[in-house]
């Protein structure tokens, strides 16, 4: 079990790639919400003034040193690695049960094939000829 576990089906990048998912999502979210929030402008300029206005408050808050700006952060870096560490638990478990059914179980059909291999008796009964296949020969 730990040959396999050096090469588990869930990679360390997934880490990375799910932090920089979740910060895109916040941001999208972001961008969906100040262009929401219009309020149907008359203006062009005001109408884009308003989205600079929104997404520069957002870029402020997001990437400031401020407690909420790290424990935003930390919030998404945690559930990253939640949910990495939960699909390494599942990869471990599925791995454990396969060493235990296949780690036990091939050994114990191969002693018994080997067994009925050398059984002149065992063979003889599995290896019998139908007789009407033998009689149509």
């Amino acid at each position: 079990l730990l040959l396999r576990e050096k090469d588990p089906f869930t990679i360390n990048e997934f880490l990375q790639a799910h932090i920089n998912k979740l910060r895109y999502d916040k941001f999208e979210t972001a961008v969906d919400s100040a262009f929401a929030g219009d309020n149907g402008n008359a203006s062009w300029d005001m109408a884009k003034q308003h989205v600079i206005n929104a997404l520069r408050t957002w870029y402020q808050n997001s990437h400031s040193v401020s407690s909420a700006a790290n424990a935003e952060d930390l919030s998404a870096i945690l559930q990253a690695y939640w949910t990495l560490a939960s699909k390494r638990y599942v990869d471990n478990a599925c791995m454990a049960i396969d060493d235990r059914i296949l780690g036990t179980l091939c050994p114990k059909l191969q002693e018994a094939l080997f067994h009925h291999a050398h059984d002149n008796d065992k063979l003889d009964a599995f290896f019998v000829e139908d007789p009407a296949i033998v009689a149509k020969r």
